[in-house]
């Protein structure tokens, strides 16, 4: 399976379709969220990288997201809640002593998480204190991901924007003797009548109204933007794109001659020796199907909304709402 930023964007697409579709899905009882936040880890081969950073541009650009903010974890970030779910998954796969395929696994952790208490995984929307514990909890979905759309080519040439000179892990190391600055964490996607004034005070220029502009901070939690808001994706080339999607899908990576061997002597033992029917079955599956399967993101062409200027929200990232969670009690019988 391709890697890199087209892997991430993939992942990350489909998460927001399917966030689209259960809000289709609820009768408006579920509003699609109006900014997006993406956490990730601080590294340029998949998320902090321009590929990615053009796409939020895109949807920001198309009025998918009033907002879309990409900010990096530091390092020891394990008190993150993405970092705690994976411990869950972990403690379910020492518990699962063998498996066939992947997608026996792949039930098996859906299955897990969805049987948890609700202290154990809560879901990320509000709880309504009337419903039952699993409706508290949340749904769980889990994905086997069967191809990877070529976003970079998609967008590439028409928003044709190089951008470049922030994108590093982190700045320990010299050059030429001299310590590097530190790298940003933190990238905002916003329209121009969307800017806070404090960040229109910073720019030189006029403001293009529906042109995407990118905040730069050096840490999420900082007050104060490290340059002026520059100049991404200017409106006309928003509308360069023609299609609601990528339309390349990349090919599957090429087996070699040795790991077709081996991939058929593990089958071959699989399925006369120790009776793994069903991983013979997916062992041979590798060899022959080369088939790439993607899920429709139809909230890509589906999603356009209109987005005024509003008061600041938090002082970290003013274009998020101000609001914060409600304290609510639930008193025992």
């Amino acid at each position: 399976m391709h890697g890199g930023a087209d892997y991430f964007l993939e992942v990350l697409s489909q998460t927001i379709e399917q966030v689209w579709r259960m809000c289709e899905q609820s009768n408006g009882q579920r509003t699609f969220p109006a900014n997006l936040v993406v956490i990730a880890d601080n590294t340029v081969k998949s998320a902090k990288n321009q590929q990615v950073l053009r796409y939020l541009a895109y949807l920001v650009g198309k009025k998918i997201f009033r907002s879309a903010t990409l900010f990096h974890l530091m390092v020891g970030h394990t008190h993150e809640d993405i970092d705690q779910l994976f411990a869950i998954v972990t403690a379910l796969l020492k518990r699962k002593q063998s498996w066939e395929t992947p997608d026996e696994l792949l039930q098996y952790i859906r299955e897990g998480l969805n049987s948890l208490n609700p202290g154990e995984f809560q879901s990320c929307s509000p709880p309504d204190p009337q419903s039952s514990p699993a409706a508290r909890r949340g749904a769980v979905h889990a994905r086997h991901i069967t191809g990877v759309r070529n976003f970079d080519a998609w967008l590439d040439h028409p928003l044709a924007v190089r951008l470049y000179n922030a994108f590093r892990q982190r700045s320990t190391w010299t050059w030429a003797g001299e310590e590097l600055p530190e790298v940003p964490h933190c990238f905002t996607m916003v329209l121009g009548n969307i800017l806070a004034t404090k960040h229109l005070d910073m720019l030189e220029a006029s403001v293009e109204p529906d042109a995407v502009y990118c905040c730069v901070k050096m840490y999420v939690r900082g007050l104060m933007l490290s340059q002026p808001p520059l100049l991404v994706a200017p409106a006309a080339r928003i509308r360069a794109v023609q299609s609601h999607g990528p339309n390349l899908v990349h090919a599957a990576n090429s087996l070699s001659a040795k790991q077709i061997e081996t991939f058929s002597r593990l089958a071959r033992l699989c399925q006369d020796k120790y009776g793994l029917q069903e991983a013979a079955k997916a062992l041979f599956s590798i060899i022959t199907d080369r088939a790439y399967d993607v899920h429709c993101l139809s909230f890509l062409r589906n999603c356009h909304r209109q987005f005024l200027a509003q008061d600041e929200g938090n002082a970290q990232l003013p274009y998020l709402p101000g609001s914060c969670w409600r304290l609510m009690a639930e008193f025992q019988r």
